[in-house]
């Protein structure tokens, strides 16, 4: 088989023939998009056709594409992969198998039966800018003696200060944050990241990884956080598919 192929995802080589041929189905009926499989030892990779997909770099396609993965998560426990993951040929897809086989069931075991959900700690841009006791103020007895005095250096001095050590107890904040996060997750799960660079909107940035029966958990939990820091803005979206998780690099 040579063609160009988009890849989807890649899942356990666990469905019957008559459950993927059902789930290809279902899938060209909502999106005019034909799956094909392709099986190697206990994994298998889910693309299409590259030009029977007319898929392009449009915005359009983008989502189409997003579209095919989120249904496929639902009935399956999958490894999506980035948007314009090619192959040359199902003989390139074994080439790559063969070299990540036990990266990739690592992978599927780590994402099985689970889901990932977003979850963010904002600022309320109605709060005060001492809500979490960062903000840091300008009396001459909270700067260092020789940033004292009146002058225009001096005083754009000071408020460098300022600004610094408001960013410097704005991270010291987040890490208290993101520390009872991780202890109140451990129940439910021990799967997270945190993203590093953040606004000072931003308090917290995590994705998480729940298994599917205790997403109630991670809601209670969610709800919880809220009422602990009514000063903030909690928000949990999802379930994605483990796009944060997949950790795989087949270099398709």
């Amino acid at each position: 088989m040579n063609m160009s192929l988009i890849i989807f995802g890649i899942a356990k080589n666990s469905l019957s023939h008559a459950q993927s041929s059902l789930l290809i189905e279902t899938l060209y009926k909502e999106s005019g998009i034909s799956l094909d499989l392709f099986r190697y030892k206990e994994i298998v990779f889910i693309f299409a056709d590259y030009h029977e997909a007319n898929y392009s770099m449009s915005r359009d396609d983008l989502l189409r594409y997003a579209h095919v993965i989120e249904h496929l998560a639902k009935s399956i426990s999958l490894l999506p992969m980035r948007y314009k993951s090619l192959a040359n040929s199902t003989d390139q897809l074994s080439e790559h198998a063969e070299k990540g086989y036990h990266q990739i069931l690592t992978n599927l075991e780590l994402i099985d039966h689970k889901e990932e959900f977003a979850v963010r700690v904002l600022r309320s841009p109605s709060a005060a800018d001492n809500e979490d006791g960062t903000h840091i103020g300008t009396d001459e007895h909270q700067l260092q003696d020789a940033l004292s005095g009146d002058s225009p250096s001096r005083i754009y001095l000071r408020t460098k200060y300022a600004a610094f050590k408001a960013e410097e107890l704005r991270a010291v904040y987040s890490e208290n944050v993101k520390r009872k996060f991780i202890e109140d997750l451990a129940p439910i799960s021990l799967f997270y990241e945190f993203k590093k660079r953040l606004s000072p909107s931003t308090v917290m940035d995590a994705v998480v990884l729940v298994d599917k029966d205790k997403r109630k958990a991670l809601s209670d939990l969610i709800a919880g956080m809220q009422k602990f820091y009514p000063q903030h803005n909690i928000l949990m979206t999802g379930p994605w598919p483990p796009y944060s998780f997949a950790n795989i690099d087949i270099q398709l």
